[in-house]
């Protein structure tokens, strides 16, 4: 509502919304109604499907009117997003062939792809009791639980925090109305990111409440609401990044300069970009990516969260008509009360962790590994063939990454990292941790408010 009458104040079972579910004598009789539906997602190459199921019926008997409702509905529904990313450009005054002139460059380039799938099931049941004409109760409860599976594969050539890419010796670049379409780096930066995500939601919804007519002129009605919401959430995130005879630190233990290598690795590479394409194409001479050699393991980011909430509410409301014909058609007073508490609990993103012991930074072989050395946990990038629709094809060629089975799962990603040879604990951080978050909220609330209501035909 843009302009809610006084008794939809804040506070009320509604808020500003309103919102009224079905009751059983909503409806002139016995009511029974079912559908189905089943969804193909083309990109996604997978089914959903969905039903619903609504029964509802009201007798008489002895002791008056009598009404009971049941609905149920099942659904599950699948994703899948593919984005072609070209980095932000930066302006620059050294692209050979165009030195003094600001040419914007692209600072790198990459893909994504996120896919994952939805279940949700919820259920309602109100039964309702009207014993006479003057006197209504009901009750009725809620419940929905929800799953939500996220994963995704990232790869992306970039400068770190800004940092222009080193231009490739001898490089030639193309431009158009000063902006860079083709060119060359040399060695930039790369990751590879394989993250997973499971949500678990539940929320539990019970109201009574009631109204009476106490008489001809005066009419009662009142409602009390209880909601219990949880929320868990886990995410793993694992990055390979490949790495050349640049990589590693730029100072020695003294502070002093020091030409960067790895004995790990001792090659380099140059990578282009062309966005002349419908489709910006990324590649790397030699196939560099395409040579699981060449990927070094990286970090892994465990992220969890965990939930609840409750709420309390009601309300009491007053309505006493005036006579028919009067300039005054009716008074209504009422009041609203709300109690809500909510803990909020996550381990922060701080539980980001270099892979290996000692080799943070990749000035040393000792305590780093190669994604090589682990096949079992590696995967060439497994969605390439059907890449934006088959279209994507040569946006990288071939890639490596950790697989998504594992990264799924967030124990068996635990148990690699603590086997030999990497020998390292990793392992959700716990609430109770000093870094961790943890907030306690809560909110009572109290309105009241009055509506004299009149009408004449003369104004």
């Amino acid at each position: 509502y843009k302009n809610p009458s006084a008794e939809m104040i804040e506070g009320a079972l509604g808020v500003t919304i309103n919102l009224r579910t079905r009751l059983p004598f909503d409806a002139p009789g016995r009511l029974v109604s079912a559908s189905a539906a089943y969804t193909h997602y083309d990109l996604a190459d997978d089914d959903g499907y969905n039903a619903s199921f609504l029964a509802s019926d009201r007798w008489q008997t002895s002791a008056g009117e009598f009404g009971a409702l049941l609905n149920m509905s099942y659904g599950e529904t699948s994703f899948r997003q593919d984005l072609d990313v070209v980095e932000p450009y930066l302006i620059r005054t050294d692209v050979p062939g165009y030195e003094g002139e600001e040419i914007a460059l692209p600072n790198g380039g990459g893909f994504k792809v996120g896919y994952g799938d939805r279940e949700r099931f919820s259920a309602a049941a109100a039964l309702q009791w009207r014993p006479n004409d003057r006197t209504e109760f009901y009750v009725q409860a809620l419940r929905t639980d929800y799953t939500f599976h996220d994963n995704g594969l990232s790869f992306f050539a970039y400068g770190g925090n800004g940092v222009p890419l080193d231009l490739a010796p001898g490089a030639t670049f193309t431009v158009e109305d000063g902006v860079a379409t083709s060119g060359s780096f040399i060695n930039p930066g790369v990751d590879a990111v394989t993250f997973a995500t499971t949500r678990q939601t539940d929320t539990t919804d019970i109201s009574i409440g009631g109204k009476w007519q106490a008489t001809d002129r005066l009419n009662i009605s009142a409602d009390l609401q209880y909601i219990d919401s949880n929320v868990e959430m886990q995410t793993m995130n694992l990055t390979a990044s490949v790495l050349t005879n640049t990589s590693g630190p730029s100072f020695d233990d003294d502070g002093d300069p020091a030409t960067p290598n790895v004995p790990m690795f001792p090659g380099n590479y140059v990578f282009n970009f062309d966005t002349r394409p419908h489709i910006p194409q990324f590649s790397a001479t030699d196939d560099y990516y395409a040579d699981i050699n060449n990927y070094g393991l990286t970090a892994v980011l465990p992220y969890s969260e965990l939930n609840e909430a409750e709420s309390w509410a009601g309300r009491v409301d007053l309505r006493w008509d005036f006579e028919e014909g009067g300039f005054l058609r009716d008074l209504r007073v009422g009041v609203r009360a709300t109690d809500r508490t909510a803990i909020n609990r996550s381990t922060t993103y701080g539980t980001w962790t270099a892979i290996g012991t000692t080799c943070a930074n990749w000035s040393s072989p000792a305590g780093c590994y190669r994604l090589a050395d682990f096949p079992e946990v590696a995967k060439a990038f497994p969605f390439r063939d059907t890449f934006l629709g088959g279209d994507g094809q040569n946006v990288f060629g071939d890639v490596w990454m950790f697989g998504l089975d594992q990264v799924a799962d967030p124990q068996a990603v635990f148990d690699f990292l603590g086997a030999p040879p990497i020998n390292q604990n990793v392992d959700f951080r716990s609430f109770d941790d000093p870094t961790a978050q943890v907030s306690n909220v809560s909110e009572t609330t109290f309105a009241a408010y009055g509506v004299l209501r009149f009408a004449s035909t003369f104004l």
